[in-house]
């Protein structure tokens, strides 16, 4: 099993990062609970089927639905390298309206944008990130990868499907952005799956939930920044809701350009 590693993050148990190199990962048939979505970062391999088989080539990603036996042959393991991104199959029901169903292996070649695009991916996952980033990350850019195996059968509206649920949302999310909630507790105040949640408050306001609630609290920190001088750093990110002050520096400077000491002195 060398050069074989997992990923797993309790906090966000729907998945589990795979990573080899050099190696074979399974010498025989055998069936994924998952959908297993994966990305070759080099060389190729002949995936058998009951169907059919499937050559995956570097810059390629393969998606196995579910319960679908299947057999891996890598052309060259000195020269074989992939991630396997597993979505728990439940996870992925919740996201959709309509369970999908008759569902195939398929491959499809990635553009470099789109290539680099599922790798950042899998980097972010593995980050020591809130449960809200990961989920809405993974909803927004599984569509990409999704869309075309017609899993994601139902595609949000162009328009927010209820102006009113989303201002629900908005309104749940400014008092309680200091708080833990999830992406299913927005769904239960929307009427909503977590799918259209996602992108609904997306099309109505230009951000994501998550991201919405990391601007409010980069905003309340600036304030406690400012008015609470003797207070500290730390004090004041767990005030906002932030889990550790890295973090909470990382938004910050990404957000104003600068760090929250710096921006405290002015410079």
């Amino acid at each position: 099993m060398s050069g074989i590693k997992y990923y797993r993050d309790p906090n966000v148990p729907f998945f589990e990062i795979k990573s080899c190199k050099s190696g074979i990962h399974a010498s025989r048939r055998h069936v994924h609970e998952e959908f297993s979505l994966g990305v070759v970062m080099q060389g190729a391999s002949l995936v058998r089927s009951t169907a059919q088989d499937f050559l995956v080539e570097q810059g390629s990603v393969i998606m196995i639905p579910p319960g679908t036996i299947h057999q891996c042959n890598p052309r060259d393991l000195k020269h074989w390298q992939f991630q396997m991104l597993y979505l728990k199959a439940d996870w992925v029901d919740s996201l959709l309206d309509t369970k999908p169903v008759n569902l195939y292996i398929s491959v499809k070649p990635l553009l470099r944008k789109e290539f680099w695009q599922m790798l950042r991916l899998f980097r972010l996952l593995q980050e020591n990130l809130p449960e809200i980033q990961k989920e809405t990350q993974l909803i927004t850019e599984l569509q990409s990868f999704f869309d075309f195996e017609s899993c994601f059968q139902q595609k949000p509206n162009l328009s927010p499907v209820n102006p009113q649920s989303m201002q629900k949302v908005r309104d749940y999310i400014q008092d309680h952005f200091w708080e833990k909630f999830n992406l299913d507790d927005l769904a239960d105040i929307a009427g909503l799956n977590k799918f259209h949640v996602v992108h609904c408050f997306k099309t109505a306001y230009q951000t994501t939930p998550h991201a919405f609630q990391t601007m409010l609290r980069i905003n309340f920190a600036k304030q406690q920044l400012q008015k609470q001088r003797d207070e500290s750093i730390m004090a004041i990110a767990q005030d906002a809701g932030f889990f550790d002050q890295s973090h909470f520096v990382k938004a910050f400077k990404q957000y104003l350009g600068t760090t929250p000491l710096e921006y405290r002195l002015g410079h």
